[in-house]
């Protein structure tokens, strides 16, 4: 039996971001077998048939880090926000509502813009599509590997 092509540290391989997947909107087994599972499968697929290409260019659906940073990078996908503790974090303590961002502050993203005029009405439709236990998990997650 062949290896996946990318497996973690345990030699076990994620399928992909849980929290990024909940945080979607919708939660049906059929849009995750669809999507999450097929883009896994259909990447390592990809990935074996090409040995030529450059190791980046072989992942079809681009791929995530493991741990810490793979679930940074997903959740900062999903907020549509850089992959850092310094921007994801206050932007999911500003969806549980529990951190105020004034509209004249800097965004936490780092692109030193006001957060007004920049990712205010992004979050502000997160906050309406990503219910808070998931927030809540995505922040308690993330505590595990700190």
């Amino acid at each position: 039996m062949k290896m996946l092509a990318y497996p973690n540290t345990e030699g076990l391989c994620c399928v992909g971001v849980w929290t990024e997947w909940l945080g979607t909107g919708d939660r049906s087994f059929e849009r995750y077998l669809r999507d999450t599972v097929h883009d896994f499968f259909f990447g390592q697929w990809f990935y074996e048939q090409n040995p030529q290409l450059p190791e980046r260019e072989r992942w079809p659906f681009g791929e995530r880090s493991h741990g810490r940073l793979g679930l940074l990078e997903g959740l900062g996908a999903m907020l549509d926000m850089p992959a850092t503790d310094a921007a994801v974090y206050p932007a999911l303590h500003y969806l549980l509502e529990e951190a105020v961002i004034g509209p004249n502050a800097l965004c936490p993203c780092g692109s030193q813009r006001r957060f007004k005029r920049c990712h205010r009405a992004h979050l502000w439709r997160a906050r309406k599509q990503i219910d808070l236990v998931t927030i809540r998990e995505a922040i308690d997650h993330l505590r595990l590997y700190t």
